[in-house]
């Protein structure tokens, strides 16, 4: 299964939306398989965007069990991530350099994207 980005940055906006206090919150998006969510939140969690909790089977698969709450660096991703106008440049740039880069590349160019919103204030 492949790292989706638009997958990704639903789930930090789902996760931003749970109170403050820990709990088993799950995450359900239209479009979207358990499976795929389950992945995902699995390369957030590695990522270190999330806190959240997997079991994992013998056949190298895992379940969502827990999802409990955004990093720094998560706020901070969505943050950068939250405007549109970032987000859709961010991923044609993507596309047009061949569709697939790095997590570390993908958030610099998502970083210099929002920052361009900035120069000349």
């Amino acid at each position: 299964m492949k790292r989706d980005y638009d997958l990704i940055k639903k789930i930090l906006e789902r996760i931003e939306e749970f109170p403050t206090t820990a709990g088993d919150y799950n995450i359900e998006l239209v479009g979207y398989t358990d499976e795929e969510i389950s992945f995902n939140s699995y390369l957030l969690d590695e990522a270190g965007l999330i806190e959240a909790s997997f079991t994992k089977f013998a056949d190298g698969s895992y379940e969502l069990d827990y999802l409990n709450r955004l990093t720094w660096q998560g706020h901070e991703f969505l943050d950068n991530a939250r405007n549109e106008t970032v987000w859709k440049k961010t991923l044609a740039i993507v596309k047009k350099k061949g569709g697939s880069v790095s997590f570390n590349i993908f958030q610099n160019l998502l970083q210099s994207q929002a920052t361009k919103l900035f120069e000349g204030l």
